[in-house]
């Protein structure tokens, strides 16, 4: 009896370490699995860092954009002719304005200035229109049309400089009595 006890607890011993050996990961197995993740995860990691970029991208185009229509609408506004005489209209845009503003003359025909707003830089210019013309800023009172033109740069996280450009042409309107 107690050989047929030895016998089963031999067996039972070289079962469990025949099982053993099939149950669990070798060292090598886990290294080759982890390699495999390894490599499936740097083009993760590269899609979402493009992600990232794009979304920022994005993010300062809008900005640039808004500054921008800001600027041409601000102009607008103030190129608005009240006709019950108010403080602001086309004459104001090109006399007092260009003056008020600190706005360097390039030539007869246009006034550029340049600011600062956030992190972006915005160039923009008031020209007489048709550039070249008849029409000069030392007659303001003979500009019938001007040019607004704008653009917001900055510049992105890899270093490019990204550029926003608009304009619009304003007349001078006229009201009858």
């Amino acid at each position: 009896m107690m050989q047929r006890a030895d016998e089963q607890t031999i067996k039972f011993a070289t079962e469990k370490c025949r099982l053993r050996g099939q149950a669990g990961f070798s060292l090598i197995e886990i290294l080759v699995s982890l390699v495999i993740l390894a490599v499936g995860m740097v083009p993760l990691a590269k899609a979402v860092d493009s992600i990232m970029h794009h979304q920022r991208q994005s993010k300062y185009e809008t900005l640039a954009t808004m500054h921008t229509t800001n600027k041409i609408e601000q102009l607008k506004r103030l190129a608005t002719n009240e006709p019950i005489g108010g403080v602001y209209g086309f004459v104001y845009v090109v006399t007092d304005y260009i003056t008020e503003q600190s706005m360097t003359a390039v030539d007869d025909w246009t006034y550029t200035k340049t600011d600062t707003i956030d992190n972006f830089t915005q160039e923009w210019s008031i020209i007489a229109y048709p550039h070249g013309g008849s029409y000069s800023f030392d007659d303001a009172e003979d500009i019938r049309m001007i040019e607004v033109t704008v653009e917001t740069s900055w510049t992105g996280s890899k270093g490019k400089t990204h550029t926003v450009d608009m304009g619009s042409v304003l007349h001078r309107r006229q009201f009858i009595e």
